[in-house]
């Protein structure tokens, strides 16, 4: 079932960047954020407050439609109320949360969709993704280092791993056309750049202009520090000494980057299974 938009609001346009997590989603929320007045300015793209969460993602949305951190479904037509008087003079629209990657496979997420997608006239989905071997092991070192426990062998499910899937949902939803699959690779991201590359993709006429401002965000381990970190999960290490514990091991990690890029965790044989 296709989804219409709103054929009544003026020529808006929404790009929604909805990750898919792990391919430096944070980071470029940081660059929209903070050149926001530029985008506008020099762009007509607004990054709007409306939906903002603590971290410069519009996860606010979805944390409300799926009641996470706190929040209701009843918050989501708040929400799209602000996002609807703060956009209605605009013509461009990027709102970014990874967390809407996987939104369209849910049964209850036509209305939400429908509600959002009818504050524009065209929306265009873009879609990051990054080869599963190097998913999986970012993945597994992120929730190793937030001290969890989810399993390295779990993350290789094709319920993580089988893109094609969650993106047919978006397709069936909205359309093939509508759909933009970057890969989030350097060799493949243009002037070596997500800021850049993503900018590009939406039109943006000086996209080099924000790559300076782009900085690594959620830095994973190397492996011997993951290794040390997946010792204090085990003992317990909780609350304001791991999160110092965490910091050494990241100042550490980044100071031997050369050494962490070459190592992998995945053998030859799970990489090409």
């Amino acid at each position: 079932m296709l989804l219409g938009f709103g054929r009544k609001t003026a020529t808006r346009h929404l790009y929604l960047h909805a990750g898919m997590d792990k391919t430096g989603t944070s980071a470029l929320q940081q660059v929209l954020y903070s050149n926001r007045h530029q985008l506008l300015t020099d762009d007509g793209i607004l990054y709007p407050k409306a939906a903002l969460w603590l971290d410069r993602s519009h996860h606010l949305l979805p944390f409300s439609f799926l009641e996470m951190a706190g929040h209701k479904k009843s918050d989501v037509k708040r929400i799209l109320g602000e996002l609807r008087r703060e956009v209605v003079t605009t013509n461009s629209v990027i709102l970014s949360s990874e967390i809407m990657f996987k939104i369209p496979a849910r049964e209850d997420s036509i209305e939400f969709l429908r509600q959002l997608f009818g504050l524009f006239r065209s929306v265009t989905v873009i879609i990051y993704v990054r080869p599963q071997d190097d998913w999986v092991e970012s993945r597994y070192k992120h929730s190793v280092l937030s001290g969890n426990n989810l399993s390295l062998s779990g993350l290789q499910k094709p319920f993580f791993c089988d893109y094609k899937r969650w993106i047919d949902h978006w397709s069936n939803l909205i359309g093939h056309d509508n759909i933009v699959i970057r890969s989030y690779d350097n060799q493949h991201l243009l002037g070596r750049n997500l800021a850049i590359d993503f900018l590009t993709t939406i039109g943006a006429r000086a996209p080099q202009d924000y790559a300076k401002s782009m900085i690594r965000v959620n830095e994973s381990l190397g492996n011997a520090q993951h290794e040390i970190k997946k010792v204090a999960n085990t003992l317990g290490i909780k609350g304001r000494t791991a999160d110092r514990l965490n910091q050494v091991l990241i100042s550490h990690s980044c100071g031997f980057r050369t050494v962490r890029d070459g190592a992998r965790l995945l053998s030859n044989s799970d990489r090409t299974s």
